[in-house]
C-alpha cells in the first residue's frame, strides 16, 4: 500500500468508494488496525444496496452525498435527500446490520430543521452545506 506511513499517522482514512474497495479495508487495518475508516459514496439509485454490501466490509462510517440541492444523483426523476436516507436506514435495519455503521448524509442540508429531519429518517450525522 502506498500510503502506509500516512496510515500509521492517521486516526482516521476517508476513501472513495470503489470496485474491490473492501481489499482496501483489509489492507488498511492490517496496518492499523484501530483507523477510522469512512468510505464515501454518491447517493444514487443503488445507495441502499451498495451500503448494505459494505456495512460487512469492517468499516465505521458511511458518508453519502447528493446533489447541492439534496437530490439523488445520476437519474432523471431525483428523489429527495429524506427519501433516501429512509430507503438507506431501513435497508440496514432490514439487513439486521444498522447497529454496525454510521450513516452520515452531506448535500442541500442547509437549515437547522433539515438536520432534525435527517436523523428522525435515520442518519446518525450530516454534514452542513
Amino acid at each position: 500500500m502506498d500510503y502506509k506511513e500516512l496510515i500509521l499517522k492517521s486516526r482516521v482514512v476517508e476513501l472513495a468508494d470503489a470496485p474491490d474497495i473492501e481489499k482496501t479495508i483489509t489492507e488498511i487495518r492490517a496496518i492499523k488496525p484501530d483507523s477510522f475508516i469512512i468510505i464515501g459514496i454518491p447517493l444514487d439509485a443503488t445507495a441502499a444496496s451498495r451500503a448494505l454490501e459494505l456495512s460487512y466490509a469492517h468499516l465505521d462510517t458511511l458518508l453519502f452525498y447528493a446533489d447541492e440541492n439534496g437530490n439523488e444523483l445520476n437519474t432523471e426523476h431525483p428523489r429527495f435527500l429524506k427519501e433516501m436516507i429512509r430507503e438507506i436506514h431501513l435497508a440496514l435495519v432490514n439487513g439486521l446490520v444498522r447497529q454496525k455503521i454510521n450513516l452520515v448524509f452531506s448535500g442541500g442540508i442547509a437549515m437547522a430543521e433539515h438536520v432534525a429531519k435527517a436523523i428522525i429518517c435515520g442518519a446518525d450525522g450530516v454534514i452542513v452545506d
